[in-house]
């Protein structure tokens, strides 16, 4: 089946490329309703992490959609039903194919554009592994690291991988008794924006933005360290 995919081509810069692909016996292959750009998938736009292989190489791990094929040795999901996933990658496509595995299946009355299941995932297994109880207490602990180009660049401690960022803001503003910049308000808005640019894209017609925030303080990075 031939469809669409964005490839890395160079730090910056993706290009699109037609593919002709199909899914092996233990695959399957979703419409993709929605994919999320995951921090991590920054280091491979900035050219500071790239795959085996070398250029150009697909992203995209947060994805969501319908199944339309399935593998010969698939028991475990039919062409029609929405899934999520939880690993596999190259899903900044129109399809992706993955290990039938790597997905569950959602409800029918479940949009799947807005079940990311794989972000999800990772909440869920560090809660698992460290299994808190309530009346638990303990310190955010965030790992740093640093490279003179992004030092350079950024003039900040965080490197590669800055997904400690969120919590430990969020820790330094419980401490100081004020409201965290990441607020329940401004992840609606976010989600309503990416949703009207979705519906537009379809529709090709101007789709009106219903939410609004106030736009939170810029982060100062050196103070939370």
């Amino acid at each position: 089946m031939k469809f669409k995919q964005a490839l890395l081509a160079e730090p910056g810069r993706f290009i699109i490329q037609e593919v002709d692909k199909v899914p092996n016996p233990d695959q399957i292959m979703i419409k993709i309703a929605s994919c999320g750009l995951c921090n991590w998938e920054l280091n491979h736009w900035k050219g500071y992490i790239v795959k085996p292989g070398g250029y150009p190489f697909p992203l995209g791990h947060e994805y969501a959609g319908t199944v339309v094929q399935v593998g010969a040795n698939v028991t475990n999901f039919k062409v029609g039903d929405k899934v999520s996933g939880l690993g596999g990658s190259g899903a900044f496509a129109e399809y992706v194919i993955v290990k039938a595995d790597s997905c569950v299946r959602l409800s029918d009355d479940v949009d799947p554009k807005y079940v990311l299941g794989e972000p999800v995932k990772c909440i869920v297994t560090v809660l698992e592994a460290v299994a808190p109880k309530a009346g638990d207490y303990g310190e955010i602990q965030v790992i740093r690291s640093r490279t003179d180009q992004q030092a350079a660049e950024n003039d900040l401690p965080f490197a590669q991988n800055s997904r400690g960022i969120g919590p430990s803001e969020m820790a330094a503003a419980m401490e100081e008794g004020r409201p965290n910049l990441a607020s329940s308000e401004l992840a609606l808005h976010v989600l309503d924006v990416i949703d009207c640019m979705m519906e537009s894209s379809k529709t090709g017609a101007f789709v009106k933005v219903s939410t609004t925030c106030k736009r939170p303080e810029p982060l100062n990075g050196k103070a939370l360290l």
